[in-house]
């Protein structure tokens, strides 16, 4: 169960697995499927896990968040080529036209709507999603199951990394649009 919380979130937050296309049946197929794969990695490091109520959930809680941070620097690559999309539609006039993009599960406008298919086809070929089941290997390494992090340095670190995420996110998507905004046009 505290397996499933934290690879579930990202699974079903994923755009590279399809988005609101994909039955959630599939969806809790693949998640438990990765559990299944990462099991004996997780089981060989874990200890006593706690009987009582409230120890327990605290832990699901905290295979939640963890999880939920994960998706959320996952989903960075497709914002960033959205947020491109947008920028590019902008400053070619195209703004009101939108589009119903199911891994996003939104309405974007037409060059976001490309850019994301087309980031989701990049990641796929050059094997992002392997990258993303060997993080949550990882992920599971770095903070066991069974245990809190420690937070020895506070809780500034954590908050730092999802502020550098988000402006690697905000410089990708620049960069992403450049050949279209004017600065790149005078050049």
């Amino acid at each position: 169960g505290l397996l499933l919380c934290r690879i579930m979130p990202v699974v079903v937050f994923s755009p590279f697995l399809g988005g609101d296309v994909v039955p959630v049946q599939v969806k809790m197929g693949v998640g438990v499927t990765l559990s299944l794969v990462l099991f004996p990695l997780v089981s060989d490091r874990m200890g006593a896990l706690p009987i009582s109520a409230l120890p327990y959930i605290s832990l699901m809680l905290k295979e939640v968040f963890i999880g939920y941070s994960l998706a959320y620097i996952i989903n960075i690559v497709f914002d960033a080529a959205r947020v491109a999309g947008n920028l590019a539609d902008t400053m070619s006039g195209t703004q009101n036209g939108q589009l119903y993009v199911p891994q996003l599960g939104q309405q974007v406008t037409l060059f976001s709507s490309l850019k994301v298919q087309l980031a989701v086809v990049l990641f796929l070929t050059l094997n992002g999603h392997h990258v993303v089941i060997q993080a949550l290997a990882d992920s599971f390494v770095a903070i066991p199951l069974d245990d809190f992090p420690k937070f020895s340095g506070g809780f500034w670190p954590f908050f730092d990394m999802m502020l550098r995420v988000f402006a690697g996110m905000l410089q990708i998507s620049r960069a992403l649009a450049a050949p279209t905004s004017p600065a790149a046009s005078l050049t």
